[in-house]
């Protein structure tokens, strides 16, 4: 969805909220809260009517009481969420004030969004969608497997299903009502087995992305995923371009899935092998049948995904990809040009490759691009002392290693003298914490 069209989308659900609490449909509010990046889903009236009255704002608790008598877990709620209140100049932890006119008053100031540590139920969740990828992961890189893309596609999916369903109950207080399937008279659905019904990937995706919580190469990546999920399941999609698709849209969705634990729940997932072993390493039957009697319907499937790649621009410094190319080269080099090291307490072998490879793959962003992609990225963001001071203690190799900086020497021997500074790509989410996004 579009900005203009969440903004639609808002202005309606406030309209419909206030009036279904008793307010005037022109009752004044903030425009700001329908462009924030939390906005509460159509089953909290009452937070949403909380925040209508109070976001950037004053309104007496009397006023409130219309709303709900006993507001402090909706309180609660949105300072978890990142709304910072004001409080009671006499007890910071009374988030209500008295005002000038001696009227007992709620306002929020600001609001500040942070990781959400998640709990419960969630958690769960988000631990079953952790086991879903690695899974996905290990089916694909086994040496001989039959059934490798479809299975693949298959746990992937619904790895990000669960992760999904976890990030929508994490911001609904971990209500299970968040995720469920009601009928057209409000009540829950179930399954044949009685159990609760719950909504699927593509409800969830929609719910994430029309409150602006989820990148949109992310979104098409997942539909063109569930698109390809859902042809393994009725069909069998042999083909090399296919399977070469399925390479490039996984290796995208787990950087995705990656990207996103980190943004939405502060879990640093580096120390896991998130990667796919090339296609150009597997030996790819050429003549392989399909079920289908002609090669119409794969065609139309890998037409749907060529056609969502060229409908997207590339943007280089996005977190987020639709789908992520592989080039895999063979070639033959003197071993003069390779260091191989071993000693007695370390057993492996340690190969050195070339620094111009290592600065062109690792670390792309010299210091005026780096300028550049901040500047774009960025309201607030200008070129002063702030961002050097900031960029100077990232560069620190002492605390941060090369995870940030790589510094290249004229003379690579004594490292010492004229010398050139390339970044990583990583360096772009620490600055995320200092500056605010357009």
């Amino acid at each position: 969805m579009t900005t203009s069209s969440i903004v639609t989308e808002r202005k309606e659900s406030v309209r419909q909220c206030l009036i279904s609490f008793g307010f005037p449909e022109d009752t004044e509010y903030s425009y700001e809260l329908l462009t924030l990046s939390y906005f509460p889903s159509k089953h909290s009236k009452k937070t949403l009517a909380f925040l209508i009255l109070t976001y950037k704002q004053e309104c007496p608790v009397s006023i409130l009481k219309r709303v709900s008598d006993q507001p402090a877990g909706i309180v609660r709620s949105l300072r978890d969420k990142g709304f910072v209140f004001k409080s009671n100049p006499n007890d910071p932890s009374e988030f209500q004030y008295q005002n000038q006119d001696g009227i007992q008053c709620r306002s929020i100031e600001s609001f500040d969004p942070h990781k959400i540590k998640v709990g419960g139920r969630a958690k769960a969740l988000l631990s079953k969608a952790l086991a879903a990828v690695i899974s996905s992961i290990e089916i694909y890189n086994k040496p001989d497997f039959r059934y490798r893309e479809e299975t693949f596609a298959i746990l992937l999916v619904n790895a990000w299903e669960l992760l999904l369903k976890s990030k929508i109950m994490a911001d609904n207080n971990n209500q299970i009502s968040s995720i469920q399937v009601f009928d057209s008279s409000g009540f829950p659905k179930q399954t044949r087995s009685g159990n609760i019904m719950t909504i699927d990937i593509i409800k969830a995706l929609n719910m994430l992305s029309s409150q602006g919580k989820i990148n949109k190469f992310c979104t098409d990546n997942l539909v063109i995923l569930v698109e390809l999920r859902d042809n393994s399941i009725h069909f069998i999609n042999k083909n090399t371009e296919l399977s070469k698709k399925v390479l490039e849209l996984g290796t995208a969705s787990l950087k995705n899935f990656v990207s996103i634990i980190l943004e939405w729940f502060d879990e640093d997932l580096s120390h896991y092998n998130f990667f796919l072993m090339p296609i150009s390493f597997f030996h790819v039957d050429e003549t392989r049948n399909n079920i289908f009697s002609s090669d119409k319907e794969l065609n139309k499937l890998i037409s749907f995904i060529y056609n969502k790649e060229l409908n997207n621009k590339y943007e280089e410094d996005s977190d987020y990809s639709i789908t992520l190319a592989y080039e895999v080269k063979f070639k033959k080099v003197s071993t003069a040009n390779i260091s191989i090291t071993t000693n007695k307490e370390d057993t492996a072998v340690r190969v050195y490759i070339d620094e111009d490879e290592k600065i062109k793959n690792q670390y792309p962003i010299d210091s005026n691009r780096l300028k550049e992609i901040l500047a774009s990225r960025y309201i607030d963001f200008k070129a002063n002392k702030r961002y050097h001071q900031i960029r100077k203690s990232l560069e620190n190799q002492e605390i941060y290693g090369e995870r940030y900086c790589c510094i290249r020497y004229l003379n690579s021997i004594t490292k010492k003298g004229t010398h050139k500074k390339f970044y990583s790509t990583e360096i772009i989410k620490e600055f995320d914490k200092h500056y605010q996004k357009r």
